[in-house]
């Protein structure tokens, strides 16, 4: 089977979509996106959250990010979003979490729908 390179875009990414369980019933990772959105647009902001209780163990960086991908993207609350290496000052490839239901915002006189709207956050 022949290798073959990632889409590449001048302006957006091709973003892999992983959907089911974080991992199997022996505890190992799917890595392999069920399918590919985009091209897709990437802003984000850094910062700091606490999670559970308020210790300094809790406390950990994450980073949001707001994508704007093309209208009709198959991405659901929950998914994984698998971000090409190169794209991110991270070495490698960057797993986000998508946090909460796509929007879509659509024309009330037309029905156009311009774009998807995805938030979701890298954990680090």
């Amino acid at each position: 089977m022949p290798q073959t390179l990632p889409l590449t875009f001048a302006f957006g990414v091709m973003l892999g979509v992983m959907r089911g369980p974080a991992q199997d019933v022996h505890g190992d990772t799917n890595r392999a996106p069920s399918h590919m959105i985009g091209p897709a647009a990437m802003a984000w902001q850094s910062g700091q959250a606490t999670h559970g209780t308020a210790g300094p163990r809790d406390l950990r960086n994450e980073t949001i990010f707001d994508i704007t991908a093309p209208p009709g993207s198959d991405v659901r609350k929950a998914d994984r979003l698998l971000v090409p290496p190169g794209v991110l000052t991270v070495a490698g490839s960057v797993l986000l979490h998508v946090l909460a239901e796509p929007e879509c915002p659509t024309n009330a006189f037309t029905g156009w729908q311009p774009f998807t709207r995805i938030h979701a956050v890298f954990y680090s």
